[in-house]
């Protein structure tokens, strides 16, 4: 997964294009762009990518696909909130786990 620049965040330092040890991201004058073929995310070189490490913005360099998956998360998280088939498994699990409880005082 290459990182892609946000034209609307980014604001032309350069850093991002000088830090980068594949030598992924090109400029055409106005804007940034990283190479995909090249980009392997620092792997090898560093821990983190330095596209993103450097740039001052914090967000100018973002995965291509950050949304994507930032989406499929949180439905699949909010789906757990609202699935009634889940909300009914816990309500009969905490049942008996009150008769068990129950059960062991009356004993």
């Amino acid at each position: 997964m290459s990182f892609t620049i946000d034209p609307s965040i980014c604001i032309g330092c350069d850093r991002c294009r000088q830090s980068c040890p594949t030598g992924a991201i090109q400029s055409n004058g106005s804007s940034f762009q990283i190479e995909p073929n090249i980009c392997n995310n620092c792997v090898g070189s560093y821990s983190t990518p330095q596209c993103a490490a450097f740039c001052p913005t914090n967000d100018g360099c973002i995965p291509n696909d950050f949304w994507g998956k930032w989406f499929d998360k949180y439905n699949r998280l909010t789906y757990r909130l609202h699935n009634p088939q889940q909300a009914k498994y816990w309500e009969r699990w905490f049942e008996v786990y009150a008769q068990k409880i129950s059960q062991l005082i009356a004993n």
